[in-house]
């Protein structure tokens, strides 16, 4: 696995690869940070149902993206062990992307609610 990592760094289309994330793939991505820490099962529920609270606090409050950067950095200054920060990290950024799809998705269903009238209308 080490080799593979290296061989992979060391190509220079690696860089450049283009690829598309998907939400299963990016779900799996920050599970597998907080599930190798040493954490136990109940210290990890308790993180991750704070960050989700933080996400749902932020994301209406938040005017533009240095507001959010803001808040976001009020709500993470008390943590102090970095296992349980890495544990947030990835539960808050899992939110969030969850949310700016879903964001996304409505806007380009009402680009294509716009076309479809100004098409028919």
């Amino acid at each position: 696995m080490q080799n593979m990592k290296i061989n992979i760094k060391a190509d220079a289309a690696y860089k450049n690869f283009k690829h598309d994330i998907t939400p299963e793939g990016l779900a799996l991505a920050f599970k597998w940070i907080p599930d190798a820490t040493g954490l136990s099962e109940v210290d990890k529920e308790l993180i991750v149902l704070k960050a989700r609270e933080d996400m749902e606090d932020i994301w209406p409050r938040a005017k533009d993206q240095r507001e959010a950067m803001a808040l976001f950095q009020e709500k993470t200054k008390n943590i102090k062990d970095p296992e349980k920060l890495k544990v947030y990290l990835c539960e808050f950024l899992l939110d969030l992307s969850i949310l700016a799809s879903t964001w996304i998705e409505a806007q380009e269903k009402a680009g294509m609610n716009a076309s479809a009238q100004r098409m028919f209308g």
